[in-house]
């Protein structure tokens, strides 16, 4: 287990498994009288070369988010191996709140969860040097104008 997201009234715990030779996957599970209700799990679709890590992680309202980091074989067009995957529960489900015209898998070198105030914040650093920021609206992570 590496977190627990304190929703109100609804724990939820992040599990990782990333043995050698085992598929990287993550599972959230809500704590319930006897033991836990799975809310879903993620694992990657493409080979990966390093274990799957929670890189950041924030509550946002009702919602916690997790941000999946993890390398795999490098994207022809810009030969960056980091991947990252977005992770969203409000206690009931789980759900991909980012998804790019790669699928749901975000490739660049960096990119970080930021809160300000309340609202929570992506940002991607770009190779130009210019940050792309999406906003999380609630539900999915959407573009600024």
């Amino acid at each position: 287990m590496v977190w627990t997201s304190e929703l109100p009234g609804k724990p939820v715990d992040w599990v990782l498994r990333t043995e050698a030779g085992q598929m990287h996957r993550v599972w959230t599970l809500r704590r319930v009288e006897g033991g836990w209700c799975v809310l879903g799990s993620f694992a990657s679709s493409d080979p990966v070369k390093s274990p799957l890590m929670i890189s950041d992680r924030a509550l946002s309202g009702t919602t916690a988010v997790a941000l999946l980091r993890f390398e795999s074989l490098p994207d022809q067009r810009s030969g960056i191996s980091t991947r990252y995957v977005a992770l969203a529960t409000d206690g009931d489900r789980l759900w991909i709140p980012l998804e790019g015209k790669d699928g749901h898998e975000l490739i660049a070198r960096e990119a970080k969860l930021r809160k300000q105030g309340a609202t929570l914040f992506l940002d991607v650093p770009t190779p130009s040097g210019a940050t792309a920021v999406l906003k999380f609206d609630g539900t999915r992570f959407v573009k600024l104008n």
